[in-house]
């Protein structure tokens, strides 16, 4: 990955610029001041969370045969003051149908195994749900 640049725009505003990527705006949610038109960096987190989540749970089923197109993920944060953190994030995975039994429990895995998650602040509470529709 090439060079990342944040400017700071003011009102609490940040575009974050990479070489390859383009242009990435963050804005601060309304009750910190902001004006709440971009998600949070703190809604960044749960997007990356829900995106490496996804990414290693498709290289964890494809190792077993299975492809989990059209796999989809909820996160939901919830905030904490003293010093205001992120203090819970609840997931759900809407999986999608014919996954069998037997294959599950290694693609439930690859949740957790992300990168992401490994690097989080390990006092997050977590609650993670698989829906499964058959």
């Amino acid at each position: 990955m090439g060079k990342i640049q944040i400017n700071y725009e003011g009102s609490l505003r940040c575009r974050t610029s990479a070489e390859k990527f383009g242009d990435i705006i963050t804005d601060a949610p309304a009750e910190s001041g902001g004006k709440e038109e971009a998600f949070s960096p703190t809604d960044m987190v749960v997007i990356a969370l829900g995106s490496c989540m996804l990414t290693i749970m498709a290289m964890a089923a494809k190792k077993t045969g299975i492809d989990i197109k059209g796999k989809k993920f909820e996160g939901y944060k919830k905030m904490y003051d003293g010093p205001r953190r992120i203090g819970e994030i609840n997931i759900v995975f809407s999986m999608c149908p014919g996954i069998p039994g037997d294959k599950r429990k290694p693609v439930e895995q690859g949740a957790v195994a992300c990168p992401v998650h490994k690097s989080l602040d390990p006092d997050i509470k977590y609650s993670i749900e698989f829906k499964y529709p058959d």
